[in-house]
Formats: C-alpha cells, structure tokens, sequence
C-alpha cells in the first residue's frame, strides 16, 4: 500500500471515508456496478445518484452493460444535468466473452480510477460476475469507498438470499445447496468466496451500507459484528412519484371502475417473489368482484389477470399504481420492497408479508396491513377486508404519502449519506 494509501486508511470503516472526505465541499462521486440502472438494484442505484445530485456533488459512473445515462438527470420537475457526469460502460467485461479475471480487474478499476473519485459507492457485481478483488485494489488505491447491500451477496459465498440456510455466518462451503443457482458459482471457489469477503470487510475495513434493518442485521450477523455497517434506505422522487387522479389513471390503463388490487415484481414467475400464491388468492378476489392486475415479466401469462408486462418507463408506475385501490406485495424474502415505496409515495395502501425488509416501508396500521403468514387465503381475506374498509384504506394512503415525503424523498436519501460520510 502505498503512504497515501496508509494514510486515508489508518482508521478503518465509515471513520477512514470520512477522514479522506473532510474538508472537502461538493464531492466527485463514482457509482459503480455491473448492469448500470437496469433492475431493481440497478434502479435503486439510479436514485442513490438523483439524491447525491441533489444534494450538489457531481456523479458519474462505470457498469459493464451499455446504457442510456439520461435516466439518471430525468427526475421531475427539476434539472440535474450540470452534476451528471455521464457513465461508462465497459462491454468488454462480460463474461460472456471471456476475459480474464485480472482482465476485468485491471479494466474496471483503471476506469474508476480515471473519473478522479473523492467517492467510490458500488452496487451488484453478479450479473456479470466481477470480482470482489475490484473493491480492494480500489481500497488500496487509497479511494474511499462505500459498498451498498441489495442483498446478502455480498455477505455469503455466493447466494444473493440465503432463505433459511444460516452457512454465511459460519462458513460457505462447497456443500452450498444452491450452488448452481443465480448466481452460480463452482463449489469448488464457494469457501474462498467467503473467506474474502471477510478479509475486504473485516480485516480491512471496508465500509458497508444496507437498505433495511433486516439487511443490516444479516450483514452484522454475518460478519460476527465485525464489519462497519451503516443502514442507508433506500429512496425516490417523491415529485414523480405522487397520486393520480384514479378516474383518469384507469382510463389511461383502460381498466373498469371497479375495486382493483395491483400485484408485481420484476419477474411474476420467481418464486421468491411470490407470484405462485396468486393461484389461489386471484380466485378468491375475483369472487369478491375484484379485478386483478399485475405487472413485470410473465405477468401477461397469470390466469385470470389483466398483465400490464414489464413496465420500462417510470413515468407509468405512478398512472399503474394510482389506478389501484391497494397494491398487493408477495414477496417471500426481500431486502427492502421498492414497489411499496412507490405506492405509499403514490397514496396507495399495501397488503404485505412480513419479511426481510418489508416492514421498513410496509408498516402495519400506518401505510399498510402487514401479514405473518403465506396463507393465500388469510391474504386474499386481508385484502378483502381492506377494500371494503373505506375510511381505513384512504387513512393509509394518507399516512403512506406521507411517510414516503418524510423519510424516502431523494433529499432524505441525501440528507442521510450527508451524515453518514461527516459532512
């Protein structure tokens, strides 16, 4: 390491980030991961960027599948285009075309390395499989960088959510029993996987930020309390994100007045995210005179569904979830929950269950009604009961709205990184 490389880090953690960050006004932040903005985490990372624009600092970024960066500075109703420093994309590091890990490496961060960070805050690797290593040379570098937890990969040896397998706190192994699954990894490199990270986030300190308590928790859990771990939820813009008239936004969708519950995810058809349970909690809705609608990937193929497919352009969620009377969310294990966010900050109450981070921003009796169960038809029960509760389902759009306005606006988001790097 080199003396300027000791110097930034003699403390460790968010103490070193802030050491090398003191004195400094408007910050040039680099944001980096492996699929830019595309995909939940890719979006969340796309409003990390809105909320260190807002707050002053310049932001740019390097990811390795090419991309449309204007997304970044199209917020509503104000412009950001003077901090927006563009992306990069790297192509060549898809591991689809076989490049060396030191190849990527030595790409990657010589990318990084020319945008002159005063910040470095990573998002995923594991689409395109980069390496932790990445992160290090950076570190040592003497950048200062963040690592921001969408999931536990980051955490275990390889899996992005552990389900009820408790290894990562212990040891991953080549005895993983989801090895061949997303993302897939070779038994044989699970154990090493593990023991670096330990080495990146322990031993040298390497800084982590959650999206929910759930996965600071995980992170904590994992690390023995070890690492320095910092919750840092997630956000959006409230100006875009806001009620629509309901008459209007069912005749933009061409949908009945009738009560309509809105289900989705990125992917209807992944199991975590609960789409199975729709077999038997649509039969029950639609028996009650609800229509059901949904959206994401293989939502057109649901039985008995009205399926809006893969919404891409943000401008339609608020039109998709004003159209609603309570947004639906099934999700079995998930780090935080972004379409709840973007109801509640659309006025529209939620039915969710209670896991992983979830009751962050679905809480119980203020912006929705929370389950502890996976009975699909205590669910459908719950949300039935819901629509037909006028006064409580308006007061918790209400609250909901509110909510999203005090604590998950781009300038909340802001607020909290402003904090959290001593500033």
């Amino acid at each position: 390491m080199s003396d300027a490389s000791s110097a930034t880090h003699e403390a460790r953690g968010f103490a070193a980030v802030r050491s090398s960050l003191a004195g400094k006004r408007s910050l040039a932040i680099t944001l980096v991961n492996d699929v830019g903005f595309v995909g939940g985490a890719g979006k969340a990372l796309r409003r990390q960027a809105q909320s260190f624009l807002v707050a002053g600092h310049s932001v740019g970024g390097v990811c390795g599948l090419a991309q449309d960066g204007a997304a970044v500075v199209a917020t509503q109703g104000r412009d950001l285009a003077d901090g927006w420093r563009g992306i990069r994309a790297l192509p060549e590091t898809d591991p689809s075309r076989s490049p060396t890990e030191e190849a990527v490496i030595e790409r990657v961060v010589g990318s990084v390395l020319d945008t002159s960070p005063d910040l470095v805050v990573t998002g995923n690797f594991h689409w395109f499989r980069w390496p932790l290593a990445i992160v290090e040379r950076l570190w040592r570098h003497g950048i200062p960088v963040v690592v921001y937890l969408h999931d536990m990969h980051w955490i275990s040896g390889r899996c992005a959510y552990a389900g009820t397998c408790t290894r990562y706190r212990t040891g991953c192994n080549a005895e993983c029993p989801t090895a061949a699954e997303y993302p897939p990894l070779a038994p044989d490199r699970i154990a090493d996987a593990w023991r670096d990270r330990r080495r990146v986030f322990v031993d040298l300190g390497v800084p982590l930020a959650g999206n929910s308590t759930w996965m600071c928790e995980r992170a904590r859990a994992g690390f023995d309390g070890r690492a320095d771990v910092a919750l840092v939820p997630l956000a959006l813009d409230t100006r875009r994100f806001a009620p629509v008239d309901r008459t209007i936004a069912r005749r933009l969708l061409g949908l009945p007045e009738r009560p309509i519950v809105l289900v989705g995810a990125i992917d209807m058809a992944e199991r975590r995210k609960g789409g199975h349970l729709l077999r038997d909690i649509v039969p029950r809705l639609r028996g009650a005179g609800v229509e059901v609608v949904a959206f994401g990937h293989n939502s057109e193929y649901l039985p008995d569904v009205r399926g809006l497919g893969f919404i891409t352009d943000e401008r339609v969620m608020p039109i998709a979830l004003s159209a609603c009377d309570v947004f639906l969310n099934l999700s079995l294990e998930e780090s935080f929950g972004q379409t709840l966010m973007e109801a509640a900050a659309c006025g529209v109450p939620s039915v969710a269950i209670a896991r992983g981070g979830v009751p962050d921003i679905a809480r119980d009796g203020c912006n929705a009604v929370v389950v502890d169960a996976e009975d699909p038809h205590f669910i459908a029960d719950a949300t039935c009961a819901l629509l037909r509760d006028d006064a409580r389902r308006l007061a918790l759009g209400r609250e909901g709205r509110a909510l999203a306005e005090r604590e998950y606006s781009l300038e909340a988001q802001a607020q909290r990184w402003e904090t959290l790097l001593g500033r």
